[in-house]
């Protein structure tokens, strides 16, 4: 038996299409026309969909060796009298036989149809009436709140425009017609929610709740408050820098917002002031969900390593332990065990943004927000019965599309002696240190500094956070490494501009990743990043908060944890130090460490295929860092909560509804952002 092959536990049920770490979890790839037709699993074993009774009714075994072309008595080709009458009184007699039987499955077929259209009938009623006569008694208020949001967006919209200067106006414009298409689908999908809920809870089994989707508004105090909270403790000139980064445009914009989404979602702040937050478990319905023996899932249930900055940036190409370049998540800062939905939202938000972007139409976005969520829920109820989801990736030969034409030039054109003649050079003593120049955005650091840094690296303090054990894993050793150089690192990221990082440059033999045991002169990079506050940790009540504190020493520890559970083949260099009390992260840069440029995919088809493998990553990810145990992991309860039909497909239209809604509000956000910096940083 190899190594991939599992014996599957008896008490689980079977996956729909058995993933395998050489095959990716099976994606129907759909182009869908301008009606976006509604896909469906091939094996949907949680329908809850009776299997036909009609077939009881028929007769399966009538004249089974009947053939109408049959002569008989043929050994008499000419036939007596006596052998035509025998002949016409079976065929008489087997039309009569045949008659008679489907006359009485029609009589059942008429019957049972009818009993189940007045039942059905009835129900839908009953239902139908408890609601209209609930949302009657809402519809007055809820008409006056929905013209005095309109005429105050109307308010809003005009103050800003006769504050825009006319060098934004052609940009303006363009905003304003993306923001059309979102608002036209706002509106279309208005009522989907409810009619869908309704529908699918006629038969009273499910206990549906409403979801309202905030409607997006003018915040600029709040959305200023946020960043200045951010960013205490910074002088001036580094904030103009950062700003001017952070502004440039609604999508780069989107990749500094992790702590306004995190209030957001996380705390209900978007749409409060409506009385329309969002709780993340009415999505799934989790307050009313049970496992299969009838007990009441638990408040957590929906709860799993997630990366908490889940965004189309986010994922990137880079080289694992097993010497397979792959496409993952590769950012860690924000992550923590929570709910799902927080990396699935906030990756919505980011394709229907980039969707628009590339020029998509508003179908075409709905269409590609309905194969991540379709592709989300089918990978991993895929896993269910199987524990592929630990070792698979998707790399060169597992991904299609776009995706596997990027990451066959990343593994041509990418090496570690590019990367080591990039960033070190040839001192005088014939050592290699870090080249110090514009190109690297590497600068010196202090004395004080590095002596630190040097001091924390030992096998009692980095070598302590480090893997202890797994395939190709060893650990530090202080014979066996040598720092070489220490350098800062400048200018990297958006999100986390401007936070201290660190690069050291280690010498010993790096058979951890590239089994080069024979090499002597084998140079090691590692990026040590400072870990500032995190958005999770600003947002957790206090309960969670001491939950956190019992399980992470530290921001970096949490960061550390978190990407040795999202990732398979993990780097053997994850770990983290201290300086002064600080808290940093300490992994490998890999030299084959890229991103894929989003905006080259205009074509709606290849966005859609690319789509579903952001969606199978982030599945495979979710499902990898469970943290609940069977007959509860993760996987476990997707396969309850969405896996039939009518659950997905409710899931699917509030996930696209809140990404298309939340992209407008984003971009309201952005506006206000925009102006606040150009009044305060741009001089």
């Amino acid at each position: 038996m190899s190594n991939f092959d599992r014996q599957e536990n008896p008490d689980e049920e079977a996956p729909l299409i058995a993933a395998t770490p050489t095959s990716p979890p099976p994606r129907e790839i759909s182009f869908r026309s301008s009606n976006q037709h509604r896909r469906h699993f091939s094996n949907d074993d949680d329908n809850n969909t009776l299997q036909s009774e009609l077939s009881t009714l028929m007769p399966s075994t009538l004249t089974p060796n009947y053939n109408p072309d049959m002569r008989c008595h043929e050994s008499n080709p000419s036939g007596s009298s006596s052998a035509i009458s025998s002949k016409k009184a079976f065929r008489l007699a087997a039309f009569l036989a045949a008659l008679s039987v489907a006359v009485l499955a029609c009589v059942d077929v008429v019957y049972f149809v009818g009993v189940t259209k007045h039942e059905s009938e009835t129900d839908v009623s009953a239902f139908q009436a408890e609601r209209s006569a609930a949302e009657s008694a809402k519809k007055p208020k809820s008409d006056k709140k929905k013209k005095k949001k309109k005429k105050k967006h109307k308010k809003d919209d005009n103050e800003h425009k006769g504050k825009e200067d006319d060098g934004d106006d052609e940009e303006s414009q363009v905003d304003e017609t993306e923001r059309d298409d979102a608002q036209d689908a706002m509106s279309q999908d208005a009522d989907v929610t409810n009619s869908e809920l309704a529908d699918s809870s006629s038969s009273g089994t499910i206990k549906s709740r409403e979801v309202q989707i905030p409607t997006p508004e003018k915040r600029c105090a709040y959305v200023v408050d946020t960043f200045e909270e951010q960013n205490q403790g910074f002088d001036r000139d580094f904030l103009r820098g950062k700003y001017k980064v952070q502004s440039a445009d609604p999508n780069v914009f989107y990749r500094a917002t992790a702590l306004l989404f995190w209030q957001d979602f996380g705390t209900g702040m978007w749409g409060k002031d409506q009385n329309k937050s969002i709780v993340l478990d009415d999505l799934v319905m989790l307050n009313d969900a049970k496992y299969e023996d009838g007990t009441p899932m638990s408040p957590m249930s929906a709860w799993t390593w997630t990366t908490g900055d889940q965004h189309l940036s986010n994922f990137g190409g880079w080289m694992n332990r097993a010497k397979d370049v792959v496409f993952s998540v590769n950012d860690f800062d924000e992550a923590a065990i929570y709910d799902f939905h927080i990396d699935v939202l906030r990756v919505a938000v980011s394709i229907a943004s980039h969707g628009f972007t590339n020029g998509l139409s508003l179908d075409q976005v709905k269409g590609s927000l309905e194969a991540f969520t379709y592709m989300y829920v089918k990978t991993c109820v895929n896993y269910v019965g199987n524990d592929s989801a630990l070792v698979y990736e998707l790399n060169s030969k597992t991904s299609s599309g776009v995706l596997r034409d990027f990451l066959d030039d990343v593994e041509n054109k990418r090496s570690k002696t590019a990367q080591i003649e990039k960033f070190t050079e040839r001192a005088q003593d014939g050592k290699r240190r870090f080249s110090r120049d514009d190109k690297t955005r590497l600068v010196d650091v202090p004395a004080e500094i590095d002596d630190k840094i040097r001091a924390a690296f030992t096998s009692t303090k980095y070598g302590a956070s480090m893997m202890k054990m797994g395939w190709k894993v060893r650990g530090w050793d202080d014979d066996f490494f040598e720092i070489l150089d220490i350098a800062r690192r400048l200018g990297s990221g958006v999100g986390s501009f401007g936070v201290d990082r660190f690069y050291v440059l280690l010498k010993g033999k790096d058979e951890l990743l590239h089994g080069e045991m024979d090499v002597d002169d084998s140079h090691v990079i590692l990026d040590v990043k400072y870990e500032p506050t995190s958005a999770v940790s600003r947002t957790l009540d206090e309960v969670t908060s001491s939950w956190y504190a019992a399980m992470f020493q530290s921001e970096a520890d949490r960061v550390a944890q978190a990407q040795v559970a999202l990732t398979s083949y993990t780097d053997p260099y994850v770990g983290y130090i201290y300086i002064d009390g600080d808290s940093y992260n300490v992994r490998q840069r890999s030299p084959y460490k890229e991103s894929l440029d989003i905006d080259i995919i205009k074509d709606h088809r290849a966005f859609d295929e690319y789509i579903e493998q952001i969606a199978i990553i982030t599945a495979t990810a979710h499902v990898r860092g469970t943290v609940s145990k069977s007959p509860g992991q993760f996987k476990h309860n997707i396969k309850l909560l969405l896996a039939g039909d009518r659950n997905r497909s409710r899931w699917s239209q509030l996930v696209t509804q809140i990404a298309l809604s939340y992209r407008e509000q984003v971009h309201l956000d952005f506006d206000c952002f925009k102006d606040y910096v150009k009044k305060n940083y741009s001089k």
